[in-house]
């Protein structure tokens, strides 16, 4: 079996470093097995791992801009590189069009992706596919996309938080009035793509698989799995606190609040709210305040005002095992997501030994067990919150049993040798009964 995965970069958020994770799982194993990357940011260990080819036009415009610029160190700034160097795609940006203008066909002639067995898609937006020619392909090759956000049923949209416009279309968008005409041509463009496309559909949650039902999306599935996101369990996994606490300057008996998101940026992630709920925890004892500290991972927060409580900014981080020490050395983790198709960061935590705290929001309930591995609370329950910091944090044995207990539940169940697995026997599945 000869497995092409396409993802749009090898390193940025949850679902690239999954495909990669995926891919050197494949290599592991002496799959016949490439990845195919938008932009190849970083070299990873693994073998197999491509850059689209671009026309020769296209590259020689980007070897002039990387001269002048210099080469981008992640892919945001890869991106923005790529749009200086092809102004037609800036223009998309600009007016929020989907930009289908690369094209896939001849890429993957050149890459040998076109003599795969299964063609794996990680995601279907990027800047760096023409979806149309993804669909013309589905019907040569069996084609799996995973879906983890709401991308393939909206007009724009990655999270539609409670807007229901895309039931009507997505006319008239609120949340970008400005582009309201651009965000309806990007919706009847794709629902004229999917009544033509034959796909296999993994989600990584009961939950996001259930959120395409009724959607435009629905009729391009032809089969479904739902398959967890897994995460390496040899990289990220229980270890001595104390060497990252002393190279960070943090006291090795503080009590650690974890938090963040790949951009700290990012109000989706809820961090104000987070920080009010430390404020409050800290309140009810100088003893307790005089301990905590909080890690924020994606740099410096936008309006994270937690008074007179240390907090340290990790910027983002690429490197699993430098990421898995900074896990490592903290004593709970606290995700406030508004929206969430699973919640990678979380499985990463448990899988270091560290309980949970997450709202009960999209497929988050699907990644950890209530009372045993961390506390669901629900959304905008800030009583709630501080609650379940409280027992975490002042009850030092339910501190350590929900840490045992979560190391064994994604050992047990979201492990990336799993994740590999399940993946394996969905292709067989399908590659037999089209055989």
């Amino acid at each position: 079996m000869r497995i092409s995965q396409i993802s749009p970069s090898d390193i940025d958020g949850g679902s690239e470093r999954t495909a990669l994770d995926l891919h050197t799982q494949f290599i592991d194993r002496g799959l016949d097995a490439n990845l195919l990357v938008g932009r190849k940011v970083k070299t990873p260990a693994a073998v197999g791992v491509y850059e689209i080819p671009r026309s020769k036009a296209e590259e020689q415009r980007l070897r002039l801009v990387k001269t002048l610029l210099g080469t981008p160190k992640n892919a945001h700034r890869a991106k923005i590189i790529e749009g200086i160097a092809t102004p037609s795609r800036i223009r998309c940006w600009r007016d929020r069009h989907d930009d289908f203008s690369y094209n896939t066909l001849t890429a993957f002639q050149s890459s040998g992706a076109l003599d795969s067995d299964v063609l794996q898609y990680h995601s279907l937006y990027g800047h760096y596919l023409n979806v149309g020619e993804v669909v013309e392909l589905s019907h040569l090759i069996p084609t799996f996309v995973k879906v983890h956000d709401d991308w393939v049923f909206t007009g724009k949209c990655t999270s539609h938080l409670g807007c229901q416009k895309y039931h009507e279309g997505c006319q008239q968008c609120p949340r970008w009035p400005r582009y309201h005409a651009s965000i309806r041509q990007n919706y009847v463009r794709k629902e004229e793509l999917w009544d033509k496309a034959l796909f296999h559909v993994v989600t990584p949650s009961e939950w996001m698989r259930d959120q395409l039902e009724g959607t435009i999306f629905q009729p391009a599935i032809i089969s479904s799995r739902v398959i967890p996101n897994g995460v390496d369990v040899d990289v990220f996994k229980p270890s001595d606190k104390l060497g990252i606490r002393t190279e960070l300057g943090i006291p090795s008996d503080a009590l650690i609040i974890l938090c963040g998101a790949a951009s700290a940026k990012s109000s989706i992630k809820n961090l104000a709210y987070i920080a009010k709920a430390i404020r409050s925890v800290a309140n009810t004892s100088q003893y307790l305040e005089n301990r905590l500290h909080v890690m924020v991972l994606g740099g410096d927060p936008v309006d994270f005002d937690v008074g007179a409580i240390p907090v340290t900014a990790i910027p983002f981080i690429d490197d699993p095992q430098r990421l898995a020490h900074i896990i490592q050395a903290t004593d709970v983790y606290v995700h406030a997501s508004k929206a969430e198709s699973f919640g990678r960061a979380l499985v990463e935590a448990q899988a270091c030994g560290v309980p949970v705290i997450a709202t009960d929001v999209g497929g988050v309930g699907e990644t950890l067990v209530d009372g045993k591995t961390g506390f669901l609370v629900p959304q905008d329950d800030l009583a709630a919150i501080v609650q379940a910091l409280l027992v975490i944090l002042t009850d030092d044995t339910k501190r350590h049993e929900m840490a045992m207990h979560a190391r064994e539940h994604v050992v047990e169940n979201l492990s990336d040798t799993l994740m590999a697995d399940r993946y394996l026997d969905y292709y067989e599945e399908i590659l037999c009964a089209s055989s």
